[in-house]
């Protein structure tokens, strides 16, 4: 259905699935704990079981939607000229299919360097087993969670325009495939850069208020330099579903190689020399190489140049600059930091973030930035309203 550009079942379907998970999971957990008086590990278990659960729930619900909407779909058919057989439709999803299996093994590739190379890198560098433990532990715990809304929330907004793309392509219309191709940049990058840039500015408050650590400066140190591998890490898969939206599945997938490759031979060495920061300037590398080689090639087959994905970035810059100052400002002020118990903490980084968040949409709004990446005029409608 996204194909169809039906996205509110896409939208629906995803924000079901994660409400049933949390939902299941919070209510048997309680029923396991507090009404029958298991052993907590069986919440622990439950909790496990819950993405299942959901992900069961998910196809239920998008089963009932096909069952309406496929009657639509079928009558179209019908009226269709062009018929094929099931073996050329078989064939053609296959086909269709084995590049973004290819894709997605070579793109997991940080996952498993992360559970092998990384822990050799840092027993080189650093002489405590306690203060490597703490920084695996920071990895996989607190910065793999945070890391991951920018990852999720940016290419989420662009499976909307990823049909359009193809259905240009197939239309031959170069035209309306440049002007989609740079939309769906510019909307990544207005959303994902502004909330990598908040993990980096509020790391110490997040890993103080939300997890539990036993060295806070050690887990800020990782969630910063995470936040900062985020940005390549929010734009790779953007790029790599153009590319493949884009019919350039093969090299794509020899670019992707490499990107595996790079990263592979530098984590350990690097991270030998710097610390962990080393780790993240090895994927930095690497994920940089990936996403400029595609972008080159994306000009190279369809003549389109990045100036206004440049002049978006520099704007979106400048944005993040004044964020950073008034968030700063706050906080000296004492609308900010760790000094104070938990929950203080919480509502004072809520408020800050809100003030510096408002900031960062108010500059943006006067430099057009909306008007650029929405197409809406935002000036001209608040003009519209008084």
């Amino acid at each position: 259905y996204q194909g169809l550009k039906e996205m509110e079942e896409y939208a629906f379907s995803q924000a079901f699935e994660q409400i049933f998970r949390v939902g299941f999971l919070l209510s048997a957990a309680c029923l396991i704990v507090y009404v029958l008086g298991i052993e907590r590990k069986w919440a622990l278990y439950t909790s496990v079981l819950s993405t299942s659960i959901a992900a069961i729930a998910g196809i239920l619900q998008i089963f009932h939607f096909d069952r309406k909407k496929s009657k639509e779909i079928e009558a179209e058919a019908e009226g269709q000229k062009v018929h094929l057989h099931t073996k050329e439709i078989v064939k053609e999803l296959v086909v269709l299919a084995i590049p973004y299996l290819i894709s997605s093994i070579l793109g997991y590739s940080q996952s498993l360097y992360n559970s092998i190379l990384l822990p050799t890198g840092l027993k080189m560098f650093y002489t405590s087993t306690k203060e490597i433990s703490s920084i695996l532990s920071a990895t996989t715990y607190v910065g793999v969670k945070m890391t991951a809304i920018p990852m999720v929330l940016a290419p989420g907004f662009t499976a909307a325009i990823i049909p359009h793309i193809t259905s240009a392509l197939t239309e031959n219309n170069k035209k309306l495939v440049r002007k989609n191709v740079l939309d769906c940049l510019n909307v990544v990058l207005y959303i994902g850069l502004p909330v990598a840039f908040c993990l980096f500015v509020y790391s110490e408050p997040l890993n103080y208020t939300l997890f539990y650590t036993d060295r806070l400066d050690i887990s800020t140190m990782v969630l910063k330099w995470l936040t900062i591998e985020a940005i390549t890490g929010f734009l790779m898969p953007v790029v790599t579903n153009l590319m493949m939206a884009l019919k350039l599945q093969p090299k794509v997938i020899l670019r992707l190689g490499i990107n595996a490759v790079i990263k592979g031979i530098l984590m350990v060495p690097l991270t030998a020399m710097i610390g962990f920061g080393g780790a993240v300037i090895a994927a930095l590398i690497a994920d940089g190489y990936l996403i400029l080689s595609c972008l080159h090639q994306i000009t190279l087959a369809y003549g389109i140049h990045y100036k206004k994905v440049i002049n978006v970035t520099i704007r979106i810059c400048i944005g993040l600059l004044v964020l950073w100052g008034v968030s700063s400002l706050l906080t000296k002020i004492g609308l900010g930091g760790v000094d104070s118990g938990k929950m203080v903490a919480f509502l004072k980084m809520c408020v800050n973030g809100c003030i510096s968040m408002l900031a960062f949409v108010i500059v943006t709004i006067l430099l057009k930035l909306p008007q650029m990446t929405f197409h809406i005029d935002v000036m001209n409608l608040l003009r519209r309203k008084h």
